[in-house]
């Protein structure tokens, strides 16, 4: 009788095991197509927009809605200037790059220009961003501090 289990159990397991590797052995996915928002998701007029949203859970009046798309309009032409100009430079320090003998100090120049840009566009953000306070009331504040807490802890949860 147990001549005859052995050689079953071991038919048996060498075919769950290459069952199982066959049922795993799928080609590589492809990542899924960006969707065309999520290009411009940080985009400060992305933010107007939430907030036009939820205009009526923070009390949001016409006049500070004007206001707020005042701000995040003028911010949004203000950095799409500097991606601009840094896509510019960006393309400048390829070509400086791909010469035979690149020349050290021009990149160096290249990359102090585009820090300094970068400077420019999170300056300007803040700047935004304090204007945008200064629209809001504190309770607004605290009502937007706590739709973003809230936010990041479903976030966290579905990290888990």
């Amino acid at each position: 009788m147990k001549k005859k289990t052995m050689p079953v159990a071991l038919l048996l397991l060498i075919a769950v095991f290459f069952g199982g590797v066959i049922a795993h052995a799928q080609p590589p996915r492809e990542p899924a197509p960006r969707a065309k928002w999520k290009k411009n998701w940080k985009s400060p007029v992305r933010s107007y927009f939430i907030l036009k949203r939820y205009r009526e859970n923070l009390n949001i009046t016409d006049d500070q809605l004007d206001k707020l798309k005042e701000i995040s309009f003028s911010l949004e032409e203000k950095l799409l200037g500097l991606k601009e100009k840094n896509g510019k430079l960006f393309l400048e320090m390829k070509k400086l790059l791909d010469s035979e003998t690149p020349d050290y100090a021009a990149i160096e120049e290249n990359i102090k220009k585009r820090a300094a840009n970068r400077a420019v566009y999170i300056v300007e953000s803040l700047k935004a961003r304090d204007k945008t306070k200064t629209v809001l009331t504190d309770d607004q504040l605290k009502k937007i501090n706590a739709f973003k807490n809230a936010r990041l802890m479903s976030k966290r949860r579905m990290v888990r």
